[in-house]
């Protein structure tokens, strides 16, 4: 059994951070994080280190906490957002993209669908008013009653206090304040493109 245990603490940005010795966590000078090794009793150890942190406000926390980060930073995940189904160019990695280095495993079929056009292209929406519910996945988008796209994951922010998702709709329409719609099981909610990467948008806390 293998077990992740992270320590969540306020701490200073301008800390610098390093990596162990022995490649086994993160070090600064206020705050450690580690992985325990395979090990039997990995769950008598995460509930230790729970007991041992309450002082620190130690909690344990879950894939959609995870996921309500990424969505604020407008973070892409394999099988959503990254996916066979849209070219790299629709899913903004537009900068990883070299097609005049030389030959390399499907340079012909990109090319290709560069030249037919793209269908689709990645946004971050804010989605308003929501209540009990947010983006799950796979929820249509609308504009003027039609569907121009769905999208692809969505959580509430937490440090944004907004409800966000992802998604992919027509390149036409993937200008920073476009309006649009979405269906929220089988409810239409008013959405808005923000800006990529809404919380923390010049990656400040991320440099520092």
């Amino acid at each position: 059994m293998k077990i992740l245990v992270a320590v969540k603490r306020v701490i200073d940005y301008n800390v610098q951070i390093r990596v162990k010795e022995d490649g086994t966590g993160i070090v600064t000078d206020n705050v450690k994080m580690s992985t325990n090794p395979p090990d039997d009793n990995a769950i008598e150890e995460a509930v230790k280190i729970k007991e041992a942190g309450k002082d620190l406000g130690i909690k344990p926390f879950g894939i959609r906490a995870m996921n309500s980060l990424r969505v604020e930073k407008s973070y892409k995940l394999v099988g959503t957002e990254l996916s066979i189904e849209y070219s790299p160019y629709e899913s903004g990695l537009d900068r990883f993209i070299h097609p005049n280095k030389g030959n390399f495993i499907g340079l012909e079929a990109l090319n290709k669908w560069r030249e037919k056009g793209f269908d689709n292209k990645l946004v971050t929406l804010e989605i308003h008013n929501t209540t009990d519910s947010d983006v799950l996945g796979n929820n249509p988008i609308y504009k003027d009653d039609k569907v121009v796209g769905r999208a692809t994951g969505g959580e509430y922010g937490f440090r944004l206090d907004k409800s966000i998702a992802l998604a992919m709709v027509k390149p036409d329409l993937a200008n920073v304040g476009e309006k649009l719609k979405v269906d929220i099981l089988g409810k239409m909610y008013e959405a808005t493109i923000l800006e990529e990467s809404p919380y923390d948008v010049e990656n400040k806390l991320l440099r520092a």
